[in-house]
């Protein structure tokens, strides 16, 4: 690919930086899928709300003061507890982190600064392995979550972490490479050395977006690619999109979603591996068609589920079509029966869409439940 083109695209890492509410689009489940916590908004205020999958009922834990920002949550193993990290609505370079109990009880709280272009803050989920948060970007850094100490190490490019199994991944793109060049790694929580694990194929001309999703045994990594027919033109309405399934470092399939100029959001494995999900974004006659895409990992199945329309009348960066799925990340519950959604930084939706999106997997129709948003 040209490095002209290259420049032009809007890539991954500029779409995670513009989106400074990012990390809080993907929901969380507890481990025993009994409850979930998301953001929402209660009139323009954003909150942190607690769903219940028995009662189907949703209770506010905090709210933010100024109307900006956003969290992140994790949960405990045991699921007993809640690490909640909050961005945006102080100084942009200040993080605050909070030990919240599930009635929302504040158990522990403090606060840190980050370097001005990190994007680790802005990616779900929270990478935690003990009492250590793990945050990516042009640095790393390791916050110790009993003392509130922070250690720093430069990347020598943008590294972006994920969870893997009960450690941490990377992604890395190297200062002056492709968007098509990267790297794959474990993360030592400690040391924060890194230990590769596979690049991008030799020749390959996938923009990957650097949001892995691990199968529970480790052999497998999906992650989204995209890639123009011709690698001189620039050509949106015929690029391709598809997932690209990896297995012990090498390509084992590639999944086509389709070709044409739409917005494609991080993979999402479900418990057992077989089924992969993802958001779509693809412009129709009036605006924006929102919808879950889900194929079997062999590609044998695969099928669409309307969520929302988004008028798009207020043009802006959560409006783009590349951007736009990357705000309505799916999680899949525990058991693999839901699907949640939130659409909390999704403009131009009619009152009646807005809210948690339940996504009933096991139900042939795909039936989908909205539980709205305090009032």
């Amino acid at each position: 690919m040209h490095h002209q083109l290259a420049v032009r695209r809007l890539c991954a890492a500029t779409i995670l930086l513009a989106l400074g509410y990012l990390f809080a689009c993907r929901p969380a489940w507890s481990p025993d899928g009994k409850h979930l916590v998301y953001t929402g908004r209660k009139g323009e205020t954003p909150c942190l709300l607690r769903y219940d999958r028995d009662t189907g009922a949703a209770t506010t834990l905090l709210e933010l003061e100024d109307r900006k920002g956003a969290f992140a949550s994790r949960w405990s193993p045991a699921g007993d507890e809640l690490l909640v990290l909050q961005g945006g609505s102080l100084k942009k370079d200040t993080l605050v982190v909070r030990r919240m109990s599930l009635q929302g009880e504040v158990r522990r709280e403090f606060s840190f600064a980050h370097p001005d272009d990190a994007i680790g803050p802005l990616i779900t989920p929270l990478v935690v392995v003990g009492d250590i948060l793990l945050l990516g970007g042009k640095q790393l850094q390791k916050v110790d979550l009993e003392t509130g100490e922070v250690e720093s190490q430069a990347v020598g490019g943008e590294c972006i972490l994920a969870p893997r199994g009960d450690g941490a991944a990377y992604m890395l793109k190297r200062t002056g490479a492709e968007d098509s060049d990267w790297e794959l790694g474990m993360l030592d929580p400690e040391s924060l050395a890194r230990t590769p694990l596979f690049r991008s194929p030799r020749g390959s001309r996938w923009d990957v977006l650097p949001l892995p999703a691990f199968s529970k045994d480790l052999s497998r990594v999906v992650l989204v690619g995209s890639r123009d027919e011709d690698p001189d033109v620039d050509d949106a309405a015929r690029r391709e999109h598809a997932f690209l399934v990896f297995r012990d470092g090498e390509l084992e399939n590639v999944l086509t979603i389709g070709r044409g100029d739409f917005g494609v959001g991080p993979p999402a494995l479900g418990p057992h591996g077989v089924t992969i999900y993802t958001i779509l974004a693809e412009h129709d006659a009036t605006g924006v068609a929102i919808s879950l895409y889900e194929t079997t990992i062999s590609g044998s199945v695969s099928r669409r589920t309307p969520l929302m329309h988004a008028s798009q009348q207020r043009p802006g960066p959560r409006q783009d079509l590349a951007s736009m799925p990357l705000t309505l990340q799916a999680a899949v519950s525990p058991d693999g029966a839901l699907a949640a959604i939130t659409t909390a930084f999704c403009d131009d939706l009619p009152d009646d869409r807005t809210g948690l999106l339940l996504v009933h997997l096991r139900d042939k129709q795909r039936k989908v439940t909205r539980v709205p948003f305090p009032e």
